[in-house]
Order: C-alpha cells, then structure tokens, then sequence
C-alpha cells in the first residue's frame, strides 16, 4: 500500500469515527428526549424560531434591527426555560454534541487551517509502525536512548577505538534519518551479537516511521524463506515480496544466519541492486566480516556494498551481557 492509499485509508477511519460519534450522540439525544419531552419541544421550538426569524427578516429587510431583537428575546426565554430543566434534572448539558476522540480537529483529521492535525499524523505513524512488523523492538527507540558508555575508549592500530567508531555510525544513522529524502547512501552494520546493531537499526527505523516513511523489517532466514516459498508457487507471498521492493526503508537484520543457497543469494543480490538502482534505502546488520560476507554472497555483491553504503564495524563485550551483571550488582546479587 502507498502512501496515498495509506492516507485514504486513515481518512476512511477518521469517518468511521464520526459516523460512530454521531450516531451515540443521536442515541443520548432519543434517551434524553423519552425521558424529559418538554425538553424535546423547546429545543424544537429553538430550531423552529431561528428558521422562522431567518424567514421573516429576508421578508421585511427594513425591520433587520427590530426583528433581531425580538428574535434574541424569544430565544432567550426559550433557553432560561431550557437550562432549568437541564439543570433541575441533572441532565448532561452537552447531550446534543457529539463527543470526539480528538477535540482538535473532531475526528476530521484536518485543523481549521487546513493542516494534517498531530492526531492524524500519529496515525500514519502507528500504521507504519504495525506494518513493519516490529513489535517490541520499537520500544525506546530513539537516539537519546542509545548510550555509547557500554563501548570501550582502547584504540585500535588505526587510532580508533570501539567507542568512536560507534559514535560515528550514531551520527551518521541521525545524519541519514534528518535528510533521508536527500542522501545517495545505505548502512552496513556489522559485528558480534549483542553489540547494538539491531537496536541502532530499530531507532532509525522508529523515526523514520515518526516521519511517516515506510518501513520493513526482515530478518534474513524470514526474507529467504519467504522467498524459497514464493519460488514453489507459494503466490500468496507476492504482497510481502513486493513489500521488500517497494517500501522506503527496508532494514535487513541477522544477515548470514540464514539456510544459503545458490537462488537465494541471486534473489538476495537481485533484491540489494533493485532497491540501489530505484534509491529506496537499506539497512543491512550481520555478524559476518567482510572477508566472509565477500566468500557468501560473492565479491561482485561486496563491491556494490561498498560503493553504495557507509560500513560500520560494531565491536566490544555483548553489552546485553554487561547490562544483565550491571543490573544483578545493583540489586545486590
């Protein structure tokens, strides 16, 4: 599904809403009036006297003022009889309104100056966040959360130590969310598990949908499975295969974990190169270096990873580890 019909979809939802906010408002509107009809006459009677005096000014323009005046006196008797009854009754004064999720925009989605309302721009948000399938890794995903403490300061022979490497592709990553429409390169994470390449991708991912960009995240033995299946006629898996193609970001996680074979290391190839060509972003994590990432999926595939991404080599203690024995000493155990 595109953006436009994304858009259509929430607007359809948006009327779902109101229609569901007009019909209870008529249902309270019905109890009220069974239980109370001399309230029903006088709201009749309001509606009645602003069609009628509407009416009777057009008739005799000469007489606006006068007529005005008469009119606002009626209609003033009328609602001191009316707000007696309301308040003498305890009655719910707004039982004629109908009530709103959003009291900003009343379930239009759209503010009176015409602009998407943040109701509706959250809506666009959870449903790429649904629709990336992500589940729990969304939770705290924001660069504020991602700590370079866990990272060691020791320098390597090149004078760059774990911790400035990560900073780096920290930067980057909010680099490359902030001008997503704009840059002509992919991220390649890659290192041991539990260094935070999966965490990092989960964050890029969540502000991206923030912004109401497309996200799919796969991990790679889903993506060649799916694609195994849809190569023996399993035709149902068109929509997902699509998926991949089509939306903005398409983040790759636990590459090299999957079962390999010839066809699924095209399909892989096929799949990086058409997402280049068309400029539709990639995230790509794996455990493998680059010497083995170069032996599996061939060194012509290496060679495009190198032209078109910026790589990223996570290193250090598996921090869930270190966050685990952190906790355990603080709780005294």
């Amino acid at each position: 599904m595109d953006k436009n019909e994304v858009i259509n979809e929430i607007i359809r939802n948006y009327e779902i809403k109101q229609g569901i906010a007009i019909e209870k408002k008529n249902m309270e509107i019905k109890k009220t009036y069974n239980k109370f009809p001399e309230l029903e006459k006088i709201d009749k009677q309001m509606n009645e006297l602003g069609l009628e005096s509407i009416r009777i000014i057009l008739k005799n323009p000469q007489k606006a003022s006068d007529l005005k005046k008469e009119f606002e006196r009626k209609l003033y008797e009328l609602n001191d009889k009316r707000e007696k009854i309301i308040f003498s009754n305890n009655i719910n004064p707004n039982y004629n309104k109908p009530v709103y999720e959003c009291k900003k925009c009343n379930d239009t989605g759209y503010c009176e100056d015409g602009k998407r309302c943040e109701c509706f721009e959250k809506e666009i948000t959870n449903y790429y966040f649904n629709k990336s399938k992500m589940g729990n890794m969304l939770k705290d995903s924001e660069f504020k959360n991602f700590s370079l403490k866990y990272y060691s300061d020791e320098k390597n022979s090149e004078g760059q130590s774990p911790k400035s490497i990560v900073e780096q592709a920290l930067q980057c990553s909010k680099f490359f969310v902030e001008n997503f429409n704009d840059i002509d390169f992919n991220l390649f994470f890659y290192g041991s598990t539990g260094l935070g390449k999966t965490f990092l991708s989960s964050i890029i991912a969540a502000e991206l949908m923030r912004k109401g960009k497309s996200v799919c995240y796969v991990r790679a033995n889903k993506l060649f499975s799916i694609f195994d299946d849809y190569k023996f006629h399993d035709y149902s898996l068109k929509s997902e295969i699509d998926e991949f193609s089509e939306c903005d970001l398409l983040v790759i996680d636990d590459l090299g974990s999957e079962f390999q074979s010839k066809t699924g290391i095209a399909f892989f190839a096929d799949l990086i190169n058409d997402r280049i060509c068309a400029e539709k972003k990639i995230i790509i994590n794996t455990n493998l270096d680059i010497g083995q990432f170069s032996k599996v999926y061939t060194v012509r595939l290496t060679s495009r990873i190198y032209e078109n991404f910026k790589i990223f080599k996570f290193s250090g203690k598996d921090i869930r580890i270190r966050k685990l024995i952190s906790n355990n000493k603080k709780m005294g155990v």
